[in-house]
């Protein structure tokens, strides 16, 4: 009585009556839903450079065209047909043919390999923003990691042999649903020992479990917590050191008793993903900065973070405290993005400068609040998409540049006189099919560095 019931409780036995003291906007997935809405409210979207250009390219080129005929015509009593011609010239040449697709084209071809890798970019001022990210922020669980417990560390202690200790410990936990019990099950029928037949199965709510061995003369089996063995066990010193080295490793200890003090510890771990330190370590070759986001505890966090090569680890985080931190990075106008799976990373998903989500495996929530979805879960898939980014904006500045270098050596020749209607449509065609091609490469761009 007295206790606070959370939302999703399960009641198991008996009957109780539970008073509503908050509604539903109160509930955590109702704030986090807030919190995703006003950070990407937040959001100011960068004007692209061609738009602010075309403001002021535009109304200049049709008033030289107009002195190019007025000046040498009316003022200097020159020949109207030839500055009519050049007049027509300059327009022809000036037209923004190449200026306008150049930014399209490469952001289209970007985006069209992205997707044939399995990464669905969402639009172009994304490719832009990942193309400038200076740090990464990475959730651990199912980002880095599979969010797949498997046991690491099998310790046997006071004469127990490891087959003893793994097939009794799957025997018993082979009736429970917990994803623990069905790692050290899978355990034991992969280093060939058949779980033992056992009966009698209890689960103790946060403690762990008893059930009774019926191949190993009926013993009863304990196993959980170290202080839910302590409770029918003496203290074992031995037990105790392990479980604390192995707490340091950011690993789960699952303690198993016969009856007759401690039988040994199974050490779980979370498994990493294959191309998660390789992804890492071409993140900081590319100079950006990767940082670790997680809700799990610190412990767990720097044991993760040390296997990939990752220095800097914010543990025991809640949903908003993660889009803090996001704020944070994103002091000075720095670019962060943001990688992450799960609900509770979805504000800060919305709140990066682009913001990542492991698309296959992760919620609505993330896939609707980031830029970017790897609908394959590949961590590797991270830095091909900077490079390729980074590759696309350098073809847009290419591009650019070089549609304007011969705008202005045509308008020159046109003001001067020197220009005829022939050169200036080849010109004008010209490069509009070298901007198409150059940005087209993109679609053929390598994973490979």
């Amino acid at each position: 009585p007295g206790d606070t019931v959370f939302a999703g409780t399960l009641n198991k036995n008996g009957y109780i009556e539970v008073e509503t003291t908050k509604t539903s906007s109160d509930t955590t997935f109702a704030k986090i839903i807030r919190l995703t809405f006003e950070a990407q409210a937040n959001k100011a979207d960068t004007q692209k450079f061609i738009q602010k250009f075309a403001r002021v390219y535009t109304p200049c080129i049709m008033a030289i065209a107009g002195l190019l005929v007025v000046i040498p015509v009316f003022m200097l009593k020159q020949d109207l047909n030839h500055w009519i011609e050049q007049a027509i010239t300059l327009l022809v040449i000036a037209c923004p043919c190449a200026l306008v697709i150049s930014t399209p084209v490469a952001i289209f071809a970007a985006i069209g390999n992205a997707s044939a890798k399995g990464a669905l970019v969402k639009g172009g001022k994304f490719i832009e923003a990942l193309a400038r990210v200076e740090i990464i922020a990475l959730d651990k669980t199912r980002t880095i990691t599979f969010g797949n417990p498997i046991v690491s560390d099998v310790l046997p202690l006071n004469g127990t042999s490891r087959e003893e200790l793994l097939a009794c410990t799957a025997g018993a936990e082979m009736f429970s649903e917990h994803p623990l019990a069905q790692a050290v099950v899978n355990a034991s029928k992969r280093e060939g020992f058949e779980p033992h037949r056992a009966e009698a199965f209890q689960s103790v709510a946060g403690k762990g479990a008893t059930a009774k061995c019926l191949v190993c003369e009926d013993e009863t089996i304990y196993l959980g917590k170290l202080s839910f063995i302590h409770e029918s066990q003496a203290r074992s010193a031995d037990a105790e050191k392990i479980v604390q080295q192995l707490s340091a490793q950011g690993k789960t200890s699952v303690v198993v008793s016969f009856g007759e003090g401690v039988a040994g510890i199974i050490g779980l771990t979370d498994e990493i993903k294959p191309d998660s330190a390789k992804a890492i370590q071409e993140l900081i070759v590319m100079g950006i900065e990767p940082v670790m986001l997680t809700g799990d505890n610190e412990h767990a966090g720097q044991f993760v973070a040390q296997q990939v090569g990752i220095q800097k680890i914010y543990g025991g985080l809640m949903p908003d405290e993660k889009a803090r931190r996001i704020q944070e990075l994103r002091e000075n106008n720095r670019y962060v993005a943001m990688v992450g799976d799960g609900v509770n990373d979805a504000p800060a998903l919305a709140i990066s400068s682009v913001g990542i989500a492991m698309g296959a495996a992760g919620s609505d929530a993330a896939i609707e609040s980031a830029n970017v979805a790897l609908m394959n879960d590949k961590l590797s898939l991270i830095p091909f998409l900077i490079r390729l980014s980074r590759a696309a904006l350098f073809r847009i500045k290419i591009n650019t540049l070089g549609a304007i270098a011969v705008k202005i050596t045509f308008v020159a020749l046109a003001v001067f006189g020197f220009s005829n209607l022939v050169l200036a449509i080849a010109a004008d065609v010209g490069v509009t099919l070298v901007v198409i091609l150059f940005s087209l490469r993109l679609l053929r761009f390598k994973e490979e560095i």
